[in-house]
């Protein structure tokens, strides 16, 4: 027998990519650090109940959901924080993703709290001097639909968090995500 399943995403991700303006050279960002009360924990509950019309036949109900949420929050700060580890990333003229796979944060679908922010470190210029910057995630604007803010991280979707070097001009980039559905592009000018 062939049986087809589909399988969709209980999580939302949260990726990183950069680019930089035609006057900016020679940046490469080497670190990312995410503090914030984010909630960690909850229950899946997948809505899939018995078909009673047909033996042996599961169907789903409605749409997945979680639940058992809102008293599981913890704290990621200068302690426990969010680091993922990546290969130090050359900027270039075209955004691009510089964290992924396993060092993409999955999160449970939430509101995004207000102390969540994300600080990035980076070498610039000919002599390679480092520099920081820290940004709110609610303080990053959504170029697809030009909204002010993104305040939740809806199931299933990915958002892409990009940090703009350089000039300030805003550079539109619509991703082609695979298994996941965009949550939009957002980003972030740097001053440097």
């Amino acid at each position: 027998k062939e049986v087809d399943l589909t399988f969709n995403h209980a999580l939302s991700s949260i990726v990183f990519s950069a680019s930089r303006g035609e006057s900016s050279s020679n940046i490469q960002i080497t670190g990312i650090k995410i503090e914030g009360t984010f909630i960690v924990e909850g229950d899946f509950n997948q809505k899939v109940s018995k078909d009673e019309t047909v033996t042996d036949r599961y169907v789903e109900k409605s749409v997945p959901e979680w639940t058992n949420t809102e008293t599981a929050e913890k704290k990621i700060d200068n302690d426990t924080h969010y680091s993922p580890s990546f290969t130090p990333f050359n900027v270039t003229t075209t955004p691009k993703i510089f964290t992924s796979g396993t060092s993409a944060l999955l999160l449970i679908p939430q509101t995004i709290p207000d102390d969540a922010c994300v600080t990035i470190e980076y070498t610039s210029g000919s002599t390679s001097l480092p520099g920081s910057a820290t940004v709110y995630f609610k303080d990053f604007v959504n170029v697809d639909t030009g909204a002010d803010e993104v305040d939740r991280w809806e199931i299933g979707k990915r958002y892409i968090y990009r940090f703009q070097f350089g000039n300030g001009k805003l550079i539109y980039f619509n991703p082609s995500v695979e298994n996941w559905v965009s949550g939009g592009t957002l980003y972030t000018d740097i001053a440097h």
